[in-house]
């Protein structure tokens, strides 16, 4: 038994198949918003281009997003994952105390720091540490140990000069040296 097929429905068929066809690539065409707010690079002021590249020279895999007309930006120096905010006027943004705050490995800590805490500290295990540059452009350093079953920080300036222990603002412990 043989269906015969007309030359009508065959091109029924084809515009039907030619149809769904269009609609599933309008469909994944959409895509829809990106959530991510990734930004092109020639929509970002030329200002705050240039006070990044200024500050953050060999920067690599740098991604922009604009969030509430705060240029944020995320890249890479020396395989370090990095972030940095910028307002539209070039102006580094920085956290409320005054900080930009970069978490680094403890292993990358000078020598004198990680001698220094092993004098103060002996035995002592490095945690964390962050690398802090504050307004006026100087780099404290904040490091997270642990030393006899107490966990705290301690703070150095980039000359490895002992600043203090940092207070814990959870339970308003105060150490002193």
């Amino acid at each position: 038994m043989f269906i015969r097929v007309t030359k009508n429905e065959e091109n029924m068929k084809t515009i039907n198949f030619l149809s769904l066809l269009l609609i599933v690539l309008a469909i994944s065409s959409c895509g829809g918003k990106k959530e991510n707010n990734d930004t092109k690079k020639d929509s970002i002021p030329e200002a705050v281009t240039q006070a990044f590249n200024k500050e953050y020279p060999t920067a690599k895999n740098v991604v922009w997003e604009i969030e509430d007309d705060v240029f944020e930006v995320e890249f890479t120096i020396s395989g370090k994952e990095l972030e940095a905010s910028f307002d539209k006027t070039g102006k580094s943004l920085t956290d409320n105390d005054g900080e930009n705050e970069v978490e680094i490995n403890p292993a990358d800590l000078s020598q004198g720091i990680k001698d220094d805490i092993e004098s103060r500290y002996p035995g002592a295990e490095l945690l964390e540490a962050d690398e802090i540059k504050l307004e006026d452009g100087s780099i404290t350093y904040d490091v997270e140990i642990e030393h006899n079953g107490e966990v705290f920080e301690v703070m150095y300036d980039s000359d490895a000069k002992f600043l203090g222990i940092e207070e814990d603002d959870d339970d308003n412990n105060e150490v002193d040296d």
